[in-house]
């Protein structure tokens, strides 16, 4: 859990003003002959914060990431756009709260990564964080997608320990579930439940062991 999205920071650095803070920017990418023009915004006042990175294309398929539909009219060449990242969020000493769009980022370090990565479609989620000096504590839940019928949830938990000098021990958990028209479950809202607990005690809202599957990762 050692890298993940740092929502409420700029440029590496945590914000704390109690001014508004306003950061933007515009910017045109071309890649193999498609052009996308995309724009980023952020805004903090004392521990609150809101973000917004949005994006047209000419063509949703040359950019990495990317999850626009393609329509049948262009305006200027671009024929879709989209909403990568966005959210609202309160962050303090030892709280982050977080409600967006987005994508989580758990990895033992740069391009170590197994479920969650930074490199995935953006998703729903909302977050809650907790920091006491040597423990961090992580836990989400999102919305993946519709597929027909099948609605496809993610959560994660994780927690971290770290000396600050040169030691980090990380665990976490994630849990991906489905099923048809099934709802959220308020089962694994609850953040020191596991995968297990939940399915093998027909806690959840769709019973049985084949609706569900769960990653653990342990970092050193």
């Amino acid at each position: 859990m050692s890298k993940l999205l740092k929502s409420g920071y700029s440029n590496g650095k945590k914000i704390k003003s109690d001014s508004l803070i306003i950061e933007t920017k515009l910017g045109l990418l071309s890649n193999n002959n498609a052009s996308s023009i995309y724009g980023y915004g952020h805004a903090s006042k004392n521990n609150f914060y809101g973000y917004l990175y949005s994006r047209v294309v000419s063509d949703p398929n040359a950019f990495p990431r990317y999850t626009g539909k393609s329509r049948d009219i262009s305006r200027f060449g671009f024929n879709s756009g989209e909403t990568d990242i966005s959210g609202i969020g309160y962050t303090d000493d030892w709280l982050l709260l977080q409600i967006g769009r987005g994508r989580q980022n758990w990895s033992a370090g740069e391009g170590i990564d197994l479920i969650l990565s930074e490199n995935s479609p953006a998703y729903d989620y909302g977050l809650i964080g907790l920091n006491f000096r040597n423990i961090n504590g992580r836990f989400f839940h999102g919305y993946l997608e519709t597929d027909s019928l099948t609605n496809r949830y993610i959560t994660g938990r994780g927690v971290e320990w770290t000396n600050h000098k040169n030691i980090i021990l990380s665990l976490s958990e994630v849990v991906i579930y489905s099923g048809v028209n099934r709802p959220i479950d308020f089962a694994y809202l609850n953040p020191l439940s596991t995968h297990l607990e939940i399915e093998l005690n027909d806690r959840q809202n769709k019973i049985g062991t084949d609706s569900g599957n769960g990653a653990w990762q342990f970092s050193m």
